[in-house]
């Protein structure tokens, strides 16, 4: 079971997981937070779940953002993200499962997708 964490400050957030991965019937450590520096906010990602389907939903979630338009914000993004990573789950352990820190317009937001909804 991840343990994860995000805290919101006046100047800043932090995020964290636990490092115990698991793919059975394996176990190791490794970080669970990545940085999609190539995409716009430079979000941070501390996520839980399968390393394998996690990887490739936060994929979908960096070109999903990198394909935002300026009248779109974050959260509909992650909401529309959400939604559809769970619809297209085959089990349950690919569900996503994750906190996000990104900018947006210079402001720091923190968000959380839990299974099919995203919040700020």
């Amino acid at each position: 079971m991840t343990i994860a964490a995000a805290l919101l400050c006046s100047d800043g957030g932090m995020l964290c997981t636990d490092s115990q991965v698991s793919s059975d019937p394996d176990k190791w450590e490794e970080s669970k937070v990545i940085v999609l520096k190539d995409v716009p906010g430079s979000p941070i990602i501390a996520y839980a779940g399968r390393i394998d389907s996690t990887k490739r939903a936060i994929d979908k979630l960096g070109e999903a953002l990198i394909r935002k338009t300026k009248n779109r914000t974050v959260l509909s993004v992650l909401e529309e993200q959400a939604r559809t990573i769970y619809a297209t789950a085959a089990h349950e352990q690919e569900i996503l499962n994750a906190f996000i820190a990104v900018r947006e317009q210079g402001v720091l937001g923190m968000y959380q997708i839990a299974d099919s909804v995203a919040s700020r």
